[in-house]
């Protein structure tokens, strides 16, 4: 699945090429908006595989920031000015896209990224997390983690297959966690937002696990659920 990151100082292009990414199997939309501010914590970790990206923006150009996040991110510039499209070769700049942009000029990116993923990077294993407990080491991978729960001086790590019990910090597992798939929202949860299956106003579930959402973490919640739909 190839997330995407979406950032056009325009809302009907940030609109039309999320509109694009919704309606193509195997992509899928992380974040996208107007404001590269809102998306920065995206470009600085590198959640995304692709970021859609126009070059004239008023508050920060593209190139000022694919200088600044160019080794952790592969880059589509969209833009409705040719001139731009050398520039773009200093940069991990998988294609261009001329405005107005059509669904078949995107999926030829799409393609294009897909042969250039193949052919420069080598397949990399899914996201992973070492713990120990009781002297022996485990290898977990990110998915298999459904929620953490802290439990004073040891948290218990919830996974898909079964329970382990580290000696750690809910702020110390979360470190070593992808940004992106790991929110705390309780003094004592950390959640996978993956495997959310029902929000509600104080409380999520995964599975038929009822998890509370604190008050002290409600806005950060609330931002995480907001970036994951492109707000």
């Amino acid at each position: 699945m190839i997330r995407c990151i979406v950032l056009d100082d325009e809302p009907l292009a940030v609109a039309l090429l999320k509109k694009y990414i919704l309606q193509t199997e195997g992509v899928t939309l992380l974040a996208g908006g107007t404001k590269p501010g809102a998306l920065i914590p995206f470009l600085e970790k590198g959640m995304a595989e692709l970021v859609f990206m126009d070059i004239r923006m008023p508050e920060q150009s593209g190139m000022e920031l694919m200088d600044r996040f160019n080794e952790k991110n592969a880059f589509v510039i969209t833009s409705a000015y040719p001139k731009y499209a050398l520039e773009g070769y200093h940069y991990n700049v998988v294609d261009y896209l001329l405005k107005p942009i059509t669904y078949e000029r995107f999926l030829k990116s799409i393609g294009k990224f897909r042969e250039w993923t193949s052919y420069y990077k080598k397949e990399e294993e899914p996201a992973c997390v070492y713990i120990k407990e009781s002297g022996i080491q485990y290898k977990i991978y990110s998915n298999d983690i459904l929620y953490i729960e802290g439990l004073r001086d040891y948290v218990r790590v919830c996974t898909s297959k079964r329970n382990f019990v580290v000696l750690t910090n809910l702020k110390d597992i979360l470190r070593t966690l992808p940004g992106y798939q790991f929110v705390r929202i309780h003094r004592s949860f950390i959640v996978n937002m993956d495997k959310l299956e029902k929000i509600q106003s104080h409380q999520v579930m995964i599975g038929i696990k009822e998890i509370p959402i604190g008050e002290a973490f409600r806005k950060a919640f609330s931002a995480a659920m907001d970036l994951r739909n492109g707000k």
